[in-house]
Parts: C-alpha cells; sequence; structure tokens
C-alpha cells in the first residue's frame, strides 16, 4: 500500500503537464546581458532574464558582444607560438596538465574542465563574471601562487595590459569567442 501510494505523484506528474522532451538550456551564460522577447499580446514590453543572483557585472547589454575574444586574444598569446606559449611541448603543450591543445575550442574545454590544485577553482568557469570564480586571471597575475608562464625558452609573462583584458574577458561571462 506505502509502495503504491508513493507512486501517485509520480504518475500525476507523467500524465498533466510533464513532457518526455529533452530540455536544452544552452551555453552558460547565454542569455547574460540580452533581452527575452515580449510575451504574446505585449507589444513593446521587454522582459529581462532572471538568473535569481547578483545583478551581471558584465558589459551593459548596448555593448553588445564581448571586446576580447579568446580565440584572438588570450588562446593565441598561449598557443605554442604565442607570446606566453603555455602550448609549448615543454610546458602545457606536453604532459603537463593542463593540457593546451593546438585549437582554441578544444583548449577553452580543457581548461573549463581542470580545477587548480592548490585553490580547487575552475581555470576557466564559463558564464560566470566574477574573476574570483576562475583562476585564468589569479594565475597569469601571479596573486594565487606562482605566475604563470614560467619564462624561459622565450616565453614571456602576460603584460598589466593583458591581465586587463583577461579580466575584461572574464567579466563577460568567459565566452567561447
Amino acid at each position: 500500500m506505502r509502495f503504491a501510494l508513493a507512486l501517485i505523484p509520480w504518475m500525476l506528474v507523467q500524465t498533466w503537464g510533464c513532457s518526455d522532451e529533452p530540455t536544452h538550456f544552452g551555453r552558460p551564460g547565454g542569455l547574460s546581458g540580452k533581452e527575452l522577447p515580449a510575451p504574446e499580446g505585449d507589444a513593446g514590453a521587454v522582459v529581462q532574464p532572471d538568473s535569481g543572483s547578483a545583478p551581471d557585472t558584465g558589459p551593459p547589454a548596448e555593448a553588445g558582444a564581448c571586446s576580447v575574444s579568446w580565440s584572438k586574444d588570450l588562446f593565441a598569446n598561449m598557443a605554442s607560438a604565442g607570446q606566453w606559449q603555455c602550448g609549448s611541448s615543454s610546458c602545457h603543450g606536453g604532459i603537463t596538465a593542463p593540457k593546451i591543445a593546438s585549437d582554441a575550442p578544444t583548449t577553452y574545454g580543457n581548461l573549463a574542465a581542470y580545477k587548480m590544485k592548490a585553490s580547487g577553482l575552475p581555470y576557466i568557469l564559463a558564464g560566470s563574471t566574477d574573476p574570483t570564480k576562475s583562476g585564468i586571471e589569479c594565475n597569469l597575475s601571479g596573486s594565487c601562487g606562482t605566475r604563470m608562464p614560467i619564462t624561459g625558452g622565450g616565453a614571456q609573462q602576460a603584460t598589466a595590459a593583458q591581465i586587463t583584458a583577461i579580466d575584461t574577458w572574464v567579466k563577460c561571462g568567459a565566452p567561447d569567442n
């Protein structure tokens, strides 16, 4: 009897309104700074997404896309031929985690999946506009341990302007752009 009663709420959910269709929410932060279309019958009204958290600290909606590009500005410096040379065979292009691949999307995925050993922070927290939630900025500035990259063999550390660009990119939600 107890088992049968426990099934009643589940049966109601199955028969009244819940779909077995998969729900796709998109990329983390995908609605950040964007306006949703007005509901039917309410022309001119703008509905803002409600995240239930603190206001977004990223660029205002009218600023458009992020002015800093992952692939052109950041990954380009991380690549084996880039200024930071993170992807060289003697660094993260070799056997040292996290793996810097030869392409921007794979590297983005690798860094988003990687957690820093000392702090436990994800290296990149996609969708977050809080620089303290991602390790990339503190790692390249040296504010949370050994400053990367370790210079040698031509690798150069990030400049103040590059650290500012990283901060801007993170405040845009760390997009894979």
